[in-house]
């Protein structure tokens, strides 16, 4: 019979934590770039509206939790705020760039700057709900 110390046990038993969470994480980053690939070859905008903060982890990493509409569909989805813009957390209207294969993969755009209220209903009276392009304000 094989006997393994208590010592090499707790070896053993970190080893696997972190090849498993290592595992899990590189995963995670190999899904992620997925969708952004697919979000990019396939890109369409609309106009979201922010919801609120979902989540704080840290001071530079606040998720925003935003909607956004195309046509009758409403779709809700959270984004991570970059620590250096100043961004309106809840009722500022920004940029969504979906895809038209998956319309819930999405990002909202806040390096592009909030959109003013004013121009929002201006920008939707010339729009079928989206646009091929990011529309200028």
């Amino acid at each position: 019979m094989f006997l393994i110390s208590e010592r090499n046990q707790k070896i053993i038993v970190i080893s696997l934590t972190v090849i498993f969470i290592g595992l899990f994480f590189f995963l995670s980053e190999k899904e992620h770039n997925k969708l952004d690939k697919e979000r990019k070859e396939n890109a369409k905008y609309t106009i979201g509206i922010t919801k609120g903060v979902d989540w704080v982890y840290k001071s530079s990493a606040v998720h925003i939790k935003y909607e956004y509409k195309i046509f009758i569909d409403t779709y809700t989805a959270t984004d991570v705020k970059p620590s250096k813009l100043k961004v309106k957390k809840k009722g500022g209207y920004y940029i969504v760039e979906f895809s038209k294969k998956n319309r819930q993969n999405s990002k909202m755009l806040f390096d592009l700057g909030e959109i003013p209220p004013k121009k929002v209903k201006e920008l939707f009276e010339y729009s079928i709900g989206f646009w091929d392009t990011i529309p200028a304000w």
